[in-house]
């Protein structure tokens, strides 16, 4: 979200400066706006998607247990604090089968 408007709002504020009309500066404003949105909400996801392969029930346990512990914070640091812990007992014989619990299986494409 402040990444978002820190890529929005100074371009948006350098266009009414620079033009000193309100057209510029809503139209930079709504295509920064229709980029960032495309970039968070499509690409990102399908890329950890497809690079963490955990389970939508893992996530979804993660993001509760992580906001009940540290709130806020917790809620967003949930899914890679969940991917550092299947990665970590990914690495271990003895806890390998607590990874592929909280992952999917990964496709080949």
């Amino acid at each position: 979200m402040v990444g978002n408007l820190v890529g929005i709002v100074p371009p948006t504020l350098f266009a009414f400066v620079q033009f000193q009309t309100k057209t510029a500066p809503a139209i930079v404003f709504l295509g920064l706006a229709a980029i960032q949105l495309a970039i968070s909400n499509v690409v990102y996801p399908m890329l950890q998607g497809r690079s963490l392969a955990l389970s939508p029930l893992a996530i979804i346990v993660a993001l509760s247990f992580w906001s009940w512990v540290w709130g806020i914070a917790g809620a967003v640091l949930a899914v890679p604090l969940t991917a550092a812990i299947v990665i970590t007992c990914d690495g271990f014989q003895s806890t390998q089968w607590f990874a592929r619990l909280l992952s999917e299986p990964r496709r080949r494409e």
